[in-house]
């Protein structure tokens, strides 16, 4: 049984490892469209600020891939090598079958499963999976990543902001179950991910609540019969920091101070594998 976090709401009947399962299989048979998922409407500005950060090169991870969403988009858009780690072998067949035919993917493995290689990816990307996770899991994750990344290899791992868990809880009138719409067990606080990384043996090179929206809408341009003031705004201060780091290595840091908020509804953390580490 998944027994709820620190910063989780005690649900009436709390997920198990069968439940949790048996939830993905359905949202990922049910259809309804890629953009319900957070790599859809993010992937493009997550790749803007770690290509800016120099992290899109060399052999790349995604770390709980699901659909493989943001793999595709890094097939796409780099040069890297990509592989991918998700949980159970039916997902991972599901990745493989998927990507087989790149001559760059890497394939997918189960990381439920004992891994056989370690410290072979430059980048790792964990994007929207903490949130899912108990804190016994959320530590092995972590852990586990980092025995994936090469000495001096970076993680850039997102997931929501301080979130109201109740706001998207729903009810089942037939079982009297309650549960949150995506399986989310957990609220996570920026102090929180900062000690879990620490304990974990990151070093942290940035970790903040931001707006990613602010980023995302200068990337996707929109008709001129859908600007307003707020939009151009947006387009001219991301033009201007374009045009003022052109050239500049780690300009995506430049990128994360702009969409740094205190209120923002997304966590983002980039950490490094210390370079002397084993």
């Amino acid at each position: 049984m998944i027994e709820p976090s620190d910063n989780s709401r005690e649900f009436r009947q709390p997920w198990t490892d069968e439940t949790v399962q048996r939830f993905w299989t359905y949202e990922g048979k049910r259809g309804g469209g890629a953009d319900r998922f957070f790599s859809y409407h993010y992937g493009p500005t997550l790749l803007t600020i770690a290509k800016g950060l120099g992290m899109l090169q060399g052999r790349i991870l995604d770390y709980g891939a699901a659909h493989g969403l943001l793999v595709k988009q890094l097939l796409d858009q780099t040069e890297a090598e990509i592989e991918a780690l998700e949980f159970g072998q039916q997902s991972v067949h599901t990745l493989n079958e998927q990507f087989q035919q790149h001559t760059r993917w890497r394939g997918a493995r189960d990381a439920s499963q004992p891994l056989s290689e370690s410290g072979i990816a430059d980048t790792a990307f964990c994007c929207e999976v903490v949130e899912h996770l108990t804190n016994e899991q959320f530590d092995a994750t972590l852990n586990q990543i980092f025995d994936q990344l090469k000495p001096g290899g970076q993680l850039l791992l997102t997931t929501p902001h301080a979130e109201d868990l109740m706001k998207s809880v729903v009810y089942c009138p037939f079982c009297e179950s309650e549960f949150h719409n995506m399986q989310h067990v957990r609220s996570v606080q920026r102090q929180d991910l900062i000690n879990r990384l620490t304990r974990s043996g990151y070093d942290i090179e940035f970790c903040d609540s931001v707006e990613f929206d602010k980023l995302a809408m200068c990337l996707k341009r929109r008709p001129w019969r859908d600007w307003s003031i707020n939009y151009l705004l947006r387009l001219a201060r991301f033009s201007w920091l374009r045009m003022t780091t052109f050239g500049v290595p780690q300009k995506g840091s430049t990128y994360l101070q702009w969409i740094a908020d205190s209120a923002g509804p997304n966590l983002i953390a980039i950490a490094r594998k210390p370079t002397d580490s084993p």
